[in-house]
C-alpha cells in the first residue's frame, strides 16, 4: 500500500494480508517491507478469504508463481510460512487451496539447492495434490517434477525420503494406464540409482523396498542388482539387544505405522512395537507413552494434544522425531536412535 506523508513523500506500509503482500512482490513496491511481513504472517494473517471468494486462489497462485527478479528470490524464502498458513494439519482440505498446492510445489521442485526442509515439504504438498485426485496430465506432470527432483538429490542420505515418496506413490489411486507407468518408472528410478550406493544398503532398506516391490506389483528379482554374495549388508543392523523391548510408534499416517510394525518385528524378534493414532490424549496413549523403552513421533503426521499428552508422560520429555511421515522415515528415526 502507499501513502503521501505530510511532506508529500511517498511512505510505504507493510501489507497485513497474503493477497496485498504478493500484490506488493509483483509490483515490486519495497520488497523489503514484504520480507519484513513474513514474520507475522502465519499468526496474524488468515486465508479465511480463499474459501469465500471464487478465484482467490487462481490468483495468488497466478501472481506468486509469476514473480521474477528479487521478488521471486522472497516468495522462494516464503514457502515454509505460506505452507504453514494455507496447509494447516488441524484443518481439512478444501478445493481452493489446489491452486496454490500446485504453484508452491513447483517452486519448490524448480529451486536451487534443495534442503532437507524444501525435500519434506515437497513430500507434504505431493501427498496434497494427490489427495485432491489430479487428472492423468496433471498426475503425469507431477513425476516429471519428482524425476527432476531425484535426480538431483540422489544419495543414501536422501533414500528415506525417496522411498517415502514411491510409498505415496504407491497407497494413493492414479486415474489412467498412463499414470501407473509414470510412477512404476519412478519406483524403477529409485532402485536404479540405488546401485551406486548399495554398499551402503542395509536389511532396513531391502525390507522397505521389497514392499515397495509388492505395491508396484514388481518382482522380487528387481532387487538383486542390490544385494551383494556376501551378505555384508547385515552391518547396517544395529547391535543391540531389544529382546523384550516396547517400541511407541504415533502417527496418524496408520498405513506407514503398520509397515514400520511389520518391518521393524522382522529385523529384531522378540520386541513389542505398539502403533497409536488417537487424536486426543487418551489413556491409551498416555500408557504408551510411559512404559514404552523408545517412542518415535511422526510430527508431521500428528495433532498437537497427542503430542503434548505424550510430551507430559514420556520420562525423558522428549520422543524420538521422525523427519518425515512415511514408513521409511520412521525406521530411520528409530534405527539411528538405538545404535
Amino acid at each position: 500500500k502507499r501513502a503521501a506523508d505530510s511532506a508529500g513523500c511517498i511512505v510505504f506500509s507493510e501489507p497485513d494480508n497474503w493477497m496485498a503482500w504478493a500484490e506488493q512482490l509483483k509490483l515490486g513496491d519495497n520488497p523489503p517491507s514484504a520480507e519484513r511481513a513474513l514474520e507475522l504472517a502465519v499468526t496474524n494473517w488468515t486465508t479465511a478469504a480463499f474459501k469465500s471468494a471464487e478465484g482467490h486462489g487462481h490468483a495468488f497462485a497466478s501472481i506468486v508463481g509469476g514473480l521474477s527478479g528479487k521478488a521471486s528470490v522472497i516468495a522462494r524464502r516464503a514457502v515454509p510460512q505460506l505452507f504453514e498458513s494455507f496447509f494447516p494439519s488441524d484443518e481439512p482440505l478444501d478445493a481452493s487451496r489446489k491452486p496454490i498446492a500446485e504453484m508452491l510445489f513447483v517452486v519448490v521442485a524448480m529451486g536451487d539447492g534443495l534442503s532437507a526442509v524444501d525435500l519434506d515439504i515437497l513430500g507434504q504438498l505431493l501427498n496434497i495434490l494427490l489427495s485432491f485426485g489430479p487428472s492423468s496430465t496433471e498426475y503425469i506432470s507431477i513425476l516429471k517434477d519428482l524425476e527432476d527432483v531425484q535426480d538431483r538429490v540422489r544419495s543414501y542420505a536422501n533414500l528415506s525420503w525417496s522411498l517415502d515418496i514411491c510409498e505415496i506413490l504407491a497407497v494413493l489411486p492414479v486415474q489412467s494406464d498412463a499414470a501407473r507407468a509414470a510412477r512404476l518408472s519412478f519406483f524403477h528410478r529409485i532402485l536404479g540409482q540405488a546401485q551406486t550406493f548399495a554398499h551402503r544398503l542395509g536389511p532396513q532398506d531391502f525390507l522397505l523396498m521389497e514392499l515397495l516391490a509388492k505395491d508396484f506389483e514388481v518382482d522380487q528379482s528387481s532387487l538383486d542388482p542390490l544385494k551383494r554374495a556376501d551378505d555384508a549388508q547385515k552391518f547396517n543392523v544395529p547391535e543391540v539387544d531389544l529382546d523384550g523391548k516396547l517400541i511407541g510408534i504415533y502417527t496418524l499416517a496408520e498405513a506407514a505405522g503398520a509397515r514400520a510394525k511389520a518391518s521393524l518385528e522382522k529385523m529384531f524378534p522378540g520386541i513389542t512395537i505398539e502403533v497409536n493414532s488417537d487424536l486426543v490424549a487418551t489413556e491409551k496413549l498416555r500408557n504408551l507413552a510411559r512404559s514404552a523403552d523408545f517412542f518415535v513421533f511422526a510430527w508431521k503426521s500428528s495433532s498437537h494434544a497427542a503430542f503434548y499428552c505424550i510430551k507430559d508422560e514420556l520420562p525423558t520429555g522428549e520422543p524420538i522425531w521422525a523427519a518425515g511421515k512415511g514408513t521409511a522415515s520412521i525406521m530411520r528415526a528409530l534405527l539411528d536412535n538405538i545404535r
